[in-house]
C-alpha cells in the first residue's frame, strides 16, 4: 500500500505540521481522512497501513508527530517508540483496557493516548493533544539547543566555570579546569570550593563570600592564589554570581575563574621593585642626613674651636691680669677655674650650633624643593 497524503498543493507552501498516521483498518483510515479534512491548513497528514511502511517512511522523512493505532497486523504502535525522543507519539486505541492505559502511561517515549470511535468524536481531542504535544516538543528542542550552545560556549572559552550547591560543594566544572589546576572535572565534584586555596588565604576568601551572602550582593570579584594538583601556586581572578531562589534562599555560587598568574607575578615584581626602591631612597635619605650632620658637626666644631681660642685669649690677655691685680697670688686658681668653665661650655655650644645648622639646612632644602 502506498503512503498517501490528504493535503492540497496550494497549502504545501504554508507553515504546516507533518503528521504520520499509522492505521491498518481501511474503514478507520477513511474516517480519519475525512476527520482531518477540516484541519488540512494546519496538518499535512501522511498515512501508512503498517509498522514496516511507517518505519520506511520515517527513515527518509521527517515528521512533527506520529499518531498510530495500538494493534497492527505486523506489530504494535509502541514499536515506533525509537522515534519518540525526536517527535511526540500518540497512541489510538478502541480497547478500553485499564491495564493497557497503565502500560501506555508508564512509557516515557509515548506522549499520550486517545480512545477512538467510529463517530469521530475523538478527533477534536486529538487535535488539541497534537497542538499541545508539538508546542511542548518545540520548547524542549529549543531548550536542548540552548543547552548545547551553552555547553559549546563553556567548552570553548578559556575561563573555568564552576557551580556549587548551597553547602559550597562543587557540582559542575568545565573541562578547562584541567589546564589550570591539573584536576579533571570529575575529580572536583563533591569537593568544597576552598579545598585548593592555601591555608593562609582560606579565612580571607570565606569571609569575603560570607559577607557577600549576608548583604545579598549577587555579583563580586576577588583575587587569590590556588594550589594545583602538583602543589604549584597559580593566581586566579574569580568572578562570582551568588544564586538565590524566589524566596531568597541561598542556592550556591557560580564561579568564572580566570588565570591571572602572569599578571599577578608582574604586579608582585613591580611591587617588590617599588619596595626596594623605597628602601634605597630611605637609605639615601639617611646617608644624606648623616652627611649633612657630619658637615654641620665639622662646621660647628670649627666655630667652637674659634670661640674657645677667642675666650682663651680674652682670659689670658685681659681677665687674668685684672684678677691678678685684685686677688694677688690666688689669681692662678681663679684663672684655672675660668678655663674649666670655658671647657665645660664648649660641648653645649657645639650641640646648639649643630642643631641650628641642621635646621637651617632643612629650611634651605624645603625652599629649593618649592
Amino acid at each position: 500500500m502506498q503512503v498517501e497524503t490528504i493535503s492540497m498543493k496550494k497549502h504545501l507552501k504554508e507553515k504546516m505540521y507533518d503528521i504520520l498516521v499509522v492505521e491498518d483498518d481501511p474503514i478507520q483510515t477513511i474516517i480519519l481522512k475525512k476527520l482531518f479534512q477540516p484541519y488540512q491548513e494546519i496538518y499535512q497528514v501522511v498515512f501508512a497501513d503498517s509498522i514496516a511502511e511507517a518505519t520506511a517512511y520515517l527513515d527518509s522523512n521527517k515528521v512533527n508527530a506520529i499518531v498510530t493505532d495500538y494493534n497492527l497486523d505486523d506489530g504494535k504502535g509502541s514499536d515506533l517508540i525509537e522515534y519518540g525522543h525526536e517527535v511526540p507519539i500518540v497512541i489510538m486505541t478502541a480497547v478500553q483496557d485499564i491495564d493497557l492505559v497503565v502500560e501506555l502511561m508508564k512509557n516515557d517515549e509515548i506522549y499520550d493516548f486517545v480512545l477512538k470511535d467510529y463517530e469521530g468524536n475523538f478527533i477534536e481531542i486529538l487535535h488539541r493533544m497534537l497542538e499541545k504535544a508539538m508546542k511542548k516538543f518545540q520548547l524542549a528542542k529549543s531548550l536542548d539547543r540552548q543547552k548545547a550552545q551553552f555547553k559549546e560556549l563553556v567548552e570553548n572559552i578559556n575561563d573555568v566555570i564552576c557551580r556549587t550547591d548551597e553547602n559550597g560543594k562543587i557540582v559542575f566544572s568545565s573541562n578547562q579546569v584541567a589546564s589550570l589546576t591539573g584536576y579533571k572535572s570529575l575529580e572536583l565534584i563533591g569537593k568544597h570550593y576552598d579545598f585548593w586555596i592555601p591555608k593562609e588565604y582560606i579565612n580571607d576568601v570565606n569571609n569575603f563570600y560570607n559577607a557577600q551572602i549576608s548583604v545579598r550582593n549577587e555579583h563580586s570579584s576577588f583575587e587569590f592564589p590556588i594550589l594545583t594538583k602538583y602543589r604549584k601556586t597559580r593566581w586566579v581572578g574569580q568572578t562570582t554570581r551568588i544564586r538565590f531562589d524566589n524566596d531568597g534562599n541561598f542556592l550556591g555560587f557560580l564561579f568564572v575563574i580566570r588565570d591571572i598568574t602572569t599578571k599577578k607575578e608582574a604586579e608582585l615584581q613591580i611591587q617588590h621593585q617599588n619596595e626596594r626602591l623605597q628602601q634605597q631612597n630611605e637609605q639615601i635619605k639617611r646617608n644624606y642626613e648623616e652627611l649633612i650632620k657630619a658637615k654641620n658637626s665639622k662646621k660647628a666644631l670649627g666655630i667652637v674651636l674659634f670661640i674657645a681660642i677667642f675666650l682663651f685669649l680674652i682670659s689670658e690677655a685681659w681677665l687674668e691680669p685684672i684678677i691678678e691685680d685684685y686677688v694677688g697670688e690666688e689669681y692662678q686658681m681663679i684663672g684655672l677655674a675660668m678655663k674649666g668653665v670655658i671647657a665645660l661650655l664648649l660641648k653645649p655650644i657645639d650641640i646648639l650650633l649643630e642643631s641650628f645648622l641642621l635646621k637651617r639646612q632643612v629650611r634651605l632644602s624645603r625652599k629649593t624643593e618649592v
